[in-house]
């Protein structure tokens, strides 16, 4: 049986997305001009320095990320890891630890705390800051705000693929690279999707170097191809699969 398979690929900035078949000697035929656009996971990473700067000013965000390069970086990896992380249904807050450099820049520079700023804020009713404990507290409705981008724009360049002729038996939906483990992004596309095979390797993150230097190896895998950084992903037709 000839099977149909479609690629969605997080790579940072990017999300690309294409259609392969899984020709009778096993190698795979690239049936589908790749789709996408810059609605990786650094989109939502846009989005919340958008909001911090709504509330504290852009001059102060690049103050600390100028003054306090290792703070800023715990600070983005803690930002990573609840991009990733959080979005469970039952969740009721999503909490982001602040570096203490970061409180001590906004009120040097702004004469304010934190806290006061998010009170007179547009956000006061969905935000809040607790000076003892350095976190800020997100409603679950304005922490997914962060992910519209990303979640919109798959959702239209998947629709885009799958409305095609071509693609009418089309039953996989394959999604590696570190962004697709996103409980929102998943989330989102079970419901946007449900009535196809929603598919993840057990390790989304590596599957698109693995598969970098799968295709190194044995380039001979892919018979036609119509991007060739697409191919990356190849390595999933090997890889265990998990449902999401």
């Amino acid at each position: 049986m000839i099977k149909f398979n479609i690629f969605v690929v997080y790579e940072g900035r990017t999300v690309d997305i294409t259609v392969q078949k899984q020709e009778v000697d096993g190698t795979l035929l690239e049936i589908v001009q790749v789709a996408g656009g810059p609605e990786g996971g650094t989109s939502v990473d846009r989005a919340f320095n958008a909001f911090l700067e709504s509330v504290l000013g852009k001059h102060v965000i690049e103050a600390f990320k100028k003054s306090y390069v290792e703070d800023y970086l715990i600070f983005t990896r803690e930002f990573e890891f609840k991009k990733r992380s959080s979005g469970h249904p039952e969740t009721k807050k999503i909490r982001i630890r602040i570096p203490l450099q970061f409180e001590k820049v906004v009120e040097k520079t702004c004469g304010i705390k934190i806290s006061k700023a998010l009170e007179i804020s547009e956000h006061k009713e969905l935000v809040t800051y607790n000076d003892k404990t350095k976190k800020m507290n997100f409603e679950p409705s304005k922490f997914k705000d962060f992910f519209k981008e990303a979640v919109d724009g798959t959702i239209r360049h998947i629709d885009g693929v799958l409305s095609k002729q071509e693609c009418s038996d089309l039953r996989d939906i394959i999604i590696v690279g570190g962004f697709s483990e996103s409980e929102v992004l998943k989330n989102a596309l079970k419901e946007a999707f449900g009535l196809y095979n929603l598919r993840m390797p057990s390790e989304p993150g590596l599957a698109v170097l693995a598969g970098a230097v799968y295709h190194g190896h044995l380039p001979s895998v892919v018979s036609v191809r119509l991007l060739e950084c697409i191919i990356k992903c190849m390595f999933c037709i090997a890889t265990s699969f998990q449902s999401m």
